[in-house]
């Protein structure tokens, strides 16, 4: 599927800067010579700089399709090609013909909806894709387990390990966990019951607190 579609790429783009034809580049008779200029270049010079913007955008085009296709996200590759695709469009809209500047511009667009075409309806179903996605989940998936984690000790009795100040460590269940009281200061070895969790921090009272209240 790569190769298609850089090949696609290329296709497009190669016809609008593969040098020009014979007529344009003779000297028609009659014809008036003029000079070279920003934006309106002689006929020697256009296939250069046609051919710059050519690489340019291809270079766009590739190093965003490795940015979408090798290491997705949005990092270094996927910056560099926008970079390359918008030097492509200022190179070719100052060295090139106004025709020749707006087919860049062309291609550019069609060669952006054409990779986003790709990640949305194939990337996902490819095998690297899918190993993507799977990644993912997992991690969403881990963010949740942590909260679930300490909102399991919820009810539970322990033992202050150290003084309560008002954080400090409870053994709970045979574990080490980090604590917290609501603000009152609790002394080592003093049972300890769970309840609540704030922010995913376990939050007890002292158990002979509670029988008073």
């Amino acid at each position: 599927m790569k190769p298609l579609f850089l090949l696609l790429i290329i296709l497009i783009s190669l016809p609008a800067f593969a040098g020009v034809s014979d007529a344009e580049l003779l000297p028609q008779k009659g014809a008036e010579t003029t000079q070279p200029t920003a934006g309106n270049p002689s006929s020697g010079e256009e296939p250069a700089w046609g051919l710059t913007v050519v690489m340019l955008l291809l270079g766009g085009f590739l190093f965003m399709f490795l940015e979408i296709a090798v290491i997705p996200g949005f990092g270094v590759t996927g910056i560099l090609g926008l970079l390359l695709l918008g030097g492509g469009l200022v190179t070719a809209f100052m060295k090139l013909s106004m025709p020749m500047a707006l087919t860049a511009t062309f291609t550019a667009i069609i060669g952006v909806i054409l990779l986003l075409l790709w990640f949305f309806l194939v990337f996902p179903k490819t095998s690297m894709g899918k190993q993507f996605i799977l990644q993912a989940d997992a991690s969403s998936k881990d963010g949740f387990v942590a909260v679930d984690d300490n909102s399991a000790y919820i009810g539970k009795e322990g033992v202050t390990v150290t003084m309560l100040r008002p954080s400090g460590i409870a053994k709970i269940d045979g574990e080490r966990v980090d604590v917290m009281t609501d603000g009152e200061f609790v002394e080592k070895g003093v049972k300890v019951k769970v309840t609540k969790t704030r922010q995913n921090t376990v939050i007890v009272t002292p158990v002979e607190e509670q029988a008073q209240s």
